[in-house]
């Protein structure tokens, strides 16, 4: 029972601890590494105040990877524990660690990716889900769920784009934002947070604040995660994302990733910040980073420190005015840092709307207690933008805690770049004396055996600055039509470069193209590096030889303008046409035939092109072919419904000195249609003494009937002749027959009395079915055939037998016996009912009167002589399967 308690104990306590609050916030990287290879980091913040330990390093978290167009599950990816460190304040002497303290944990894993695998248009998306976020949060709300509260969990979410876009291999990593600081901010007192990433790749970022993403349910750890889209967190009241911390101004992000805002109130407060990842002006990826901010009740700030910028002449810098700088002036301006207070500063400088530092600073003097600063900055010769003044903001920052109060002035500044002079770019071919400095030069070259044509192309430059010198083709390769650029010279001053062209058709390929565009760029390389480039464009053009276009036509399907024709026949017919070509140049030319969707050898089409030449060089004889395309449409090797027209392309093509692409085409569609079918005849016909009418035949039971059917098929398809719904059981003799065009069979029936099954008659249809297997349009014919079959008559209606026998002795009516004298033969005929199936003779029985039985015989051919009993009336039974017969016949001497 112990035992048992314990483990109940250890459950519970376990599943406390996995409810834990103890998320800040956090983020996904997935890294691009080599080949199909990448690093997929989680970043975890954890709250070293308020979380709980246990729920620190366990469970090891297991990202899922989801198809974005359907949700569908792609990868799961566990990520162990890999370092943790702490999250550093912007001023370390300021840390307070009862106030705010936050762990920055990583984990990560390497990860294979299959490009083939993951190349849905719509892009993946990695997640994974944690609950809970600390339960003393202000602005949403996020309860205890052991206690019967909301719990507010977090969706850590990172969208990324698919390995393969446009049929190539799409490269990317995903942003990596800043790490944040663990500042806290203070009640009525500006604070900033410089969430800005950076992108190995060079793409574009933009920020937004968006609502914080939820869990579905209060489950620690869910495995698998749910799918997008996700809940949001609840705000609690009077906070939303318009109004996230109740500042003044509130919360906002800038559009390269600066959080500002003045809180007004104390407390944890919840945020979410969108990364947005875009190339060329199309979003790839997002990355979704949620943090939370500590505000406290801080004491009175002080003053801010004084930055003044001091002129050559004396006077302060006002913000506002140009400060001008020619080239040969010194370009240096110094400043100072003061804290009226007596607190420590700092100082830094800020380029507005440009990257690039083009300044140096150097600390003058400091203050032995560190309230002041004295600095010069000097600026470069070079301004961010040739002839734009550029601003730079000069900040003085004192020790304030938490963050450091600041004062900026910021400085216009126009400076006088170095003159510079351009450089010119000349031009010559080969064959020219001089140079020419024109923009552009057009060169015309006639086709040649070991052709080469060199441009010659000189930079000079009067500052004897070194110089660049790009050739760029415009839509095609230079190595693909023989050009190629030498670099011949390259000193300070100048550069001399050749495009050199080898036009020889029987080396380069000119099919296609025979005019170029080509674009020289001249770039020197000045003090500023300002872009100066000196541009002429090259138009090259090849004059080929003069060649005939070859002719494809057929004198059998005739002249056409298009030279297409369409041929329209049912199957089972044969298609013949020829085809012919000729080449005025004599050079070697070749027929073929293409399918477009289909093969030759599937359908039985006969056609093996054909090739020859006759004479280039003078005097020239034109080449001739001729060939002849065949196509047995037997039916068999087709199923309209499926495809019932053909397109055939027949080309000819010569091979000119060149190798151009001269080639003429004949189109012929065919258009395949049934063809005609009638439906067989089965005809039948009688083999003994029955006659068959039309439609029936008619017999007594006993008969036999012996017939020939026959079946005829005026196409000759093969025919299938079958008895339909036969009966197993009747006793008749039928095989099924078949045949190409023709066929008979034989059915033969000796009827009995199982046919009429206890009746007088009956009628039995037979239906004998004749089909045939035309390819496209089988039809059948069906003969029913009415068998009529009676019962033998038995006669019973005139059945009278002798009422009296005189057995003396005189040999006239000597016996009893069912006969009567057949008047014109004179011979005695039996007078009893006919045996049928209806009935059957059995016995007679005859009693005297008292009904003692003195005969009995089952021959139904008896005589009775009285057996010398006494004359008088005796009675007499005649019985049959189906009836008895009664009477009484007297005996007398």
């Amino acid at each position: 029972m112990k035992k048992f308690l314990l483990i109940v104990l250890l459950i519970l306590t376990s599943k406390g601890n996995s409810f834990a609050s103890h998320i800040v916030g956090g983020e996904f990287e997935l890294i691009y590494v080599s080949g199909n290879n990448y690093r997929l980091n989680l970043i975890i913040y954890f709250d070293e105040i308020y979380g709980n330990p246990g729920a620190k390093y366990s469970p090891t978290p297991i990202a899922w990877i989801f198809r974005k167009s359907d949700n569908v599950p792609m990868r799961q990816v566990a990520l162990p524990f890999v370092s943790e460190e702490l999250v550093q304040y912007t001023i370390p002497a300021c840390a307070d660690d009862a106030t705010v303290k936050t762990t920055r944990m990583l984990f990560s894993s390497s990860i294979s990716l299959n490009p083939e695998e993951f190349g849905d248009p719509d892009g993946y998306y990695i997640v994974w889900q944690r609950c809970c976020r600390n339960y003393n949060i202000v602005n949403i709300v996020s309860e205890d769920p052991n206690a019967g509260g909301i719990g507010a969990g977090q969706t850590f979410y990172l969208e990324i784009p698919p390995l393969i876009r446009n049929g190539e291999r799409f490269i990317n990593s995903s942003p990596q934002l800043f790490p944040p600081l663990s500042d806290y901010a203070c009640v009525n007192r500006g604070y900033y947070a410089d969430f800005k990433g950076k992108d190995v790749d060079g793409d574009s970022l933009v920020y937004t604040l968006v609502e914080p993403l939820n869990t579905p349910s209060a489950d620690p750890h869910p495995q698998p995660p749910s799918t997008a889209p996700y809940p949001n967190t609840i705000w609690s009241d009077t906070y939303s994302l318009n109004n996230i911390v109740h500042g003044n101004p509130d919360l906002t992000i800038s559009k390269d990733g600066l959080l500002r805002v003045t809180p007004t109130e104390p407390g944890i407060f919840v945020f979410a910040v969108k990364c947005e990842e875009f190339r060329d002006g199309e979003k790839i990826g997002e990355v979704r980073r949620d943090f939370q901010m500590v505000v406290i009740d801080c004491p009175p700030a002080g003053n801010q420190p004084d930055v003044a910028i001091e002129l050559e002449d004396g006077t302060t810098y006002q913000e506002g005015d140009v400060l001008h700088f020619l080239a040969d002036d010194s370009k240096c301006v110094r400043f100072t840092v003061e804290d009226s207070e007596g607190g420590k500063v700092s100082l830094k400088l800020d380029p507005v709307g440009y990257d690039e530092e083009n300044f140096t600073i150097t600390i003058l003097d400091t203050s032995p207690s560190g309230d002041r600063l004295d600095a010069e900055v000097c600026f470069t010769d070079c301004p961010p933008t040739r002839d734009l003044p550029f601003e730079v903001s000069f900040i003085g920052l004192d020790n304030t805690c938490p963050q450091p109060l600041q004062d900026t002035v910021r400085l216009t500044v126009a400076i006088t770049p170095p003159d510079n002079d351009i450089p010119v770019l000349r031009h010559k071919e080969d064959k020219d004396a001089g140079y020419s400095t024109a923009i552009q030069r057009t060169v015309v070259v006639n086709e040649a055996s070991g052709g080469l044509k060199i441009v010659e192309l000189l930079g000079q430059d009067a500052n004897n600055d070194f110089m660049g010198m790009t050739v760029t083709s415009v839509d095609f390769e230079l190595a693909d039509y023989g050009m190629s650029v030498v670099e011949k010279t390259n000193i300070a001053g100048q550069n001399e470069t050749w495009l050199e062209w080898n036009y020889d058709c029987q080396q380069v390929s000119f099919d296609g193209k025979t005019e170029f565009e080509l674009r020289v760029v001249l770039e020197d390389e000045d003090d500023c590096l300002y872009e100066d480039p000196v541009v002429v464009d090259l138009f090259l053009e090849i004059i080929l030889p003069y060649n005939s276009e070859p002719v494809i036509y057929s004198n059998k399907l005739g002249a056409n303008p298009e030279n297409y024709h369409l041929i329209e026949t049912p199957l089972n017919e044969v298609i013949s046409f020829d085809v012919r070509g000729t080449d005025m140049d004599g050079d070697f030319a070749v027929i073929e035939a293409l399918a477009v969707g289909f093969e030759f050898s599937d359908f039985g089409i006969n056609y093996n092109g054909v090739s020859g030449e006759g004479k280039s060089t003078p005097p020239q004889v034109p080449t001739q072919l001729n060939s002849t395309f065949t196509w047995n449409l037997l039916c068999e090797r087709f199923n309209l419904a499926e495809q019932d027209s053909f397109r055939v392309y027949f080309m000819i093509e010569d091979f000119d000195k060149c190798e151009i692409t001269n080639r003429d085409t004949l189109t012929v569609d065919f258009v395949l249609s049934p063809p005609v079918n009638t439906a067989p005849k089965l005809s039948v016909s009688s083999l003994n003494d029955l006659s068959v009418s039309p439609d029936s035949i008619h017999l007594i039971v006993g008969e036999e009937i012996d017939l020939r059917l026959k079946g005829v098929d005026q196409e000759a398809d093969s025919i299938f002749l079958t008895l339909l719904n036969r009966d197993e059981n009747a006793g008749y003799n039928f095989s099924d027959a078949s045949g190409k065009g023709t066929t008979t069979s034989r059915f033969s029936w000796v009827t009995d009395c199982s046919v009429l099954a206890g009746q007088s008659e009956v009628f039995i249809p037979l239906t004998f079915r004749l089909e045939d297997a035309h390819c496209t349009d089988p039809m059948a014919s069906e003969l029913i055939l009415i068998v009529h079959v009676k019962d033998i008559p038995g006669g019973s209606d005139v059945f009278l037998p002798p009422n009296i026998f005189t057995p003396n002795g005189d040999n006239i009516n000597e016996y009893f016996g069912m006969y009567k004298l057949n008047v014109e033969t004179q011979e005695e005929e039996n007078i009893l009912p006919v045996d049928n199936c209806g009935g059957k003779f059995e016995r007679v029985v005859i009693y005297n009167r008292w009904g003692r039985e003195v005969f009995s015989s089952s021959d139904r051919d008896f005589r009775w002589t009285g057996d010398d009993l006494a004359s008088g009336v005796y009675y007499y039974m005649i019985k049959y399967s189906n009836q008895i017969y009664r009477g009484v016949v007297t005996m007398k001497y």
